[in-house]
């Protein structure tokens, strides 16, 4: 086989690969391939290693609740953001995630936890569907167009802590 071919066994690990990175990544292909090659650029400088989109956003979230704990004044809540960050990460790593679990999360009072839950189902960011295993508890999902809209926004943060 010449240097230059490519065998089709290869051509599908190859696939397999940037399939894996996509899905991990939450990422376009474009973007798993540019991942690739950063990891294995040889010029000698180290590449940062990029923490997953699931990984990161619980930074930011830990980040943020600890901005309170630093000042030494609990001032700083965004309930709602914070659970989407929960939301967020979860549902990458593929675990199903109740109501109940977003509200303790949230660090806020469950009436003003849920009134938050109430305003995103409202604005058709999150979806609320009974458990199957439980019919009191609700479990919440990212409504399918804000996976990739969150995903990007985390995307955004993390690659600017990144750059130089």
């Amino acid at each position: 086989m010449l240097k230059d071919e490519i065998s089709p066994a290869v051509r599908a690990r190859l696939m397999n690969l940037v399939t894996q990175v996509t899905d991990r990544e939450a990422c376009s292909s474009e973007e798993a391939v540019d991942r690739i090659e950063a990891a294995l650029d040889m010029s000698g400088e180290s590449a940062p290693v990029l923490r997953s989109l699931g990984d990161f956003a619980q930074v930011i979230r830990t980040i943020r609740l600890r901005r309170n704990e630093t000042l030494g004044v609990d001032l700083m809540r965004d309930p709602a953001w914070d659970m989407l960050l929960d939301l967020f990460s979860w549902t990458i790593a593929g675990h199903e995630v109740t109501t109940k679990t977003l509200c303790a999360g949230s660090g806020v009072p469950p009436t003003t936890a849920l009134r938050h839950l109430q305003r995103l189902e409202e604005k058709g960011v999150i979806e609320r569907h009974p458990n199957a295993f439980d019919q009191r508890c609700m479990n919440v999902t990212l409504a399918p167009p804000y996976v990739e809209r969150l995903a990007s926004l985390i995307r955004k943060y993390r690659d600017a802590c990144v750059e130089q």
